[in-house]
This record gives structure tokens, C-alpha cells and sequence, in this order.
């Protein structure tokens, strides 16, 4: 009976941290895809406005089209 009981507690427990861990990796695949879609928006603005495209991600910042260059949420760089 001490067994059951035993299993009855861990068993949750395990999908409990494993969807942690698939929520926290959907969590960063998620901010990736948004990063890269700013990054191709302001990419394509400063083309047209500039008809020339960026040499580098830091001319984005230089010239305004954006606050910062994001972190890579996986690296963190």
C-alpha cells in the first residue's frame, strides 16, 4: 500500500517537471521567432527608407530603427 501511494505522489510529479521543461523551451522558441521578426521588419524598413540594406545589425541601433540588438534568449548573448 506504502508503495502505491509512493507512485501516486512521483508519477505526477515527473509530467509536472517535464512540461516545465517543454513550456520554458516554447517559451524561448517563441521570443526567438519574435526577435527574428522585428530584426526582418526593421531590416526591410531601413531598405526602403534607405534604399541600401544595413552592413550591420548595430547600424539598426545607430540609426534608431532599433532600441537594441536582442539577446539571443538561448545563448543570451
Amino acid at each position: 500500500m506504502l508503495i502505491i501511494a509512493g507512485i501516486s505522489v512521483l508519477v505526477p510529479a515527473l509530467f509536472t517537471f517535464s512540461g516545465e521543461g517543454k513550456s520554458m523551451r516554447e517559451f524561448r522558441d517563441d521570443a526567438v521567432k519574435q526577435n527574428l521578426f522585428t530584426l526582418r521588419h526593421m531590416i526591410e524598413e531601413y531598405t526602403l527608407d534607405r534604399h541600401k540594406r544595413p552592413q550591420s545589425l548595430e547600424e539598426l541601433v545607430t540609426t534608431g530603427y532599433l532600441k537594441r540588438v536582442p539577446a539571443d534568449p538561448v545563448t543570451r548573448r
